[in-house]
C-alpha cells in the first residue's frame, strides 16, 4: 500500500506544469514616463510576420502586449533583413458624454531575417497615448512613449 502511495504521488507530480509564475516572457518593454499603470510595461513572447507582409502578430501567454498589427511599412535592407514597421489601437475608450476618454495606438518597427525571424529584444516600441478629462470641451494631450527594453 505504501509502495502504490508513493507510485501514485510520482506519476501525478509529473503532470505538474508551469504557470504564470514560472513563465519567462520572450521580451519585456518599460516606458519611463508617467503612464496608467497598464501602459507602464508591455510584455509578450514572440514576433511573426505573415507571408504576405500584411500582418505582424505578436503573441503573449501571460503577457499584455499581444494580437494583430497592420503593417504599415516594409524597407528591404537586404534579400534576407527587411525593416517591419506595424500599427494597433490599443484600446480606445470614453467613460460617456463629457467625461474622460483615452487612446492609445500602438508602434512597432522590427528586423525581420528571412531564416532566424524576428528578435522581441530588437524592436522600437511606441505609444502614442492622448487623453482628456473632458471629451465635449477640451482637446486633451497626447503624448508619445517611448519604450527600451528591460534587463
Amino acid at each position: 500500500m505504501k509502495n502504490l502511495l508513493v507510485i501514485l504521488s510520482l506519476v501525478l507530480s509529473s503532470f505538474s506544469f508551469a504557470g504564470p509564475e514560472d513563465h519567462i516572457p520572450g521580451a519585456v518593454y518599460a516606458t519611463k514616463s508617467k503612464v496608467p499603470y497598464y501602459l507602464m510595461e508591455l510584455v509578450f513572447d514572440s514576433a511573426v510576420v505573415t507571408p504576405n507582409l500584411r500582418t505582424l502578430f505578436l503573441e503573449a501567454r501571460y503577457g499584455n502586449f499581444f494580437g494583430d498589427f497592420k503593417v504599415t511599412n516594409v524597407i528591404f535592407k537586404t534579400e534576407d533583413d527587411m525593416v517591419i514597421t506595424a500599427e494597433k489601437v490599443l484600446f480606445d475608450r470614453s467613460s460617456g458624454i463629457c467625461d474622460d476618454a483615452e487612446r492609445a495606438v500602438a508602434t512597432v518597427k522590427a528586423v525581420s531575417n528571412i531564416t532566424s525571424g524576428i528578435d522581441p529584444k530588437a524592436m522600437e516600441i511606441s505609444v502614442e497615448y492622448w487623453s482628456t478629462n473632458d471629451n465635449c470641451h477640451n482637446y486633451g494631450q497626447t503624448e508619445i512613449l517611448k519604450y527600451e527594453l528591460k534587463q
